[in-house]
């Protein structure tokens, strides 16, 4: 069975910003870089217009604040479509059959709010919401009502937890299917596609929208195997 961190080491991110030729392996070297693009783009002195240099993109903006959170959602939306890319690498699964001239499309951005317990706080950037909720799990793994049922991970799998956002209460088995839950509040995803660029909160998700375009042929899945 493949680990995440082993497909990750399979194709480098690329970025797609104008005629960029930046390439790494690393995530956050990826998201830096990206982020120098928004530091040192032009704008429209006449219009005051930003212009979205993204291939395939044409989106624009008058607000600064929306533009960075736009861009910083390419490279998000880049990360995970690369480590779909890479799972192809690794795993016998289909490719995508869908119009890639969309691989690049992404849905209309406002600011991420967090609804854990009583946090309220506001964040621009899906990664800073994401760490941000993820800690809230942090928290609760290290909380005393836990920590007493169980001394080691093994243990925590036994532990039943209620999940605190707002509106919410549902009880699961573990922290770690809290985590897993979670994910349906913050709209985490996981994994792209990188021919049409649909995201995905689960690797089966993404490998079930592949094998159900195959029409009229074999396909061995051997996921499982490997």
């Amino acid at each position: 069975k493949c680990t995440d961190a082993q497909i990750k080491k399979t194709v480098k991110i690329e970025c797609e910003w104008k005629k960029c030729t930046f390439e790494t392996l690393d995530d956050q070297t990826y998201l830096s870089h990206v982020s120098e693009h928004f530091q040192s783009m032009e704008i429209d002195e006449e219009e005051e217009l930003m212009s979205c240099k993204w291939d395939l993109c044409q989106f624009n903006t008058l607000n600064r604040n929306d533009f960075f959170r736009h861009l910083h959602y390419h490279a998000y939306h880049t990360t995970l479509k690369t480590f779909g890319y890479g799972l192809y690498q690794i795993i016998n699964i289909p490719v995508c059959q869908g119009d890639s001239k969309f691989r690049n499309l992404i849905p209309d951005l406002s600011d991420y709010f967090c609804y854990w317990d009583e946090c309220r706080d506001t964040f621009v950037t899906i990664t800073e919401f994401i760490e941000h909720v993820n800690e809230h799990i942090c928290k609760l793994s290290n909380n005393s009502s836990i920590m007493k049922h169980s001394q080691n991970e093994t243990k925590m799998k036994d532990v039943k937890v209620n999940c605190e956002w707002s509106g919410c209460g549902k009880l699961v088995q573990n922290i770690f299917e809290l985590k897993r839950h979670l994910r349906v509040h913050s709209q985490q995803k996981i994994i792209g596609c990188p021919n049409c660029g649909q995201l995905f909160s689960t690797k089966l998700l993404f490998i079930n929208h592949c094998i159900r375009q195959v029409v009229g042929r074999e396909f061995k899945y051997d996921f499982l195997s490997q």
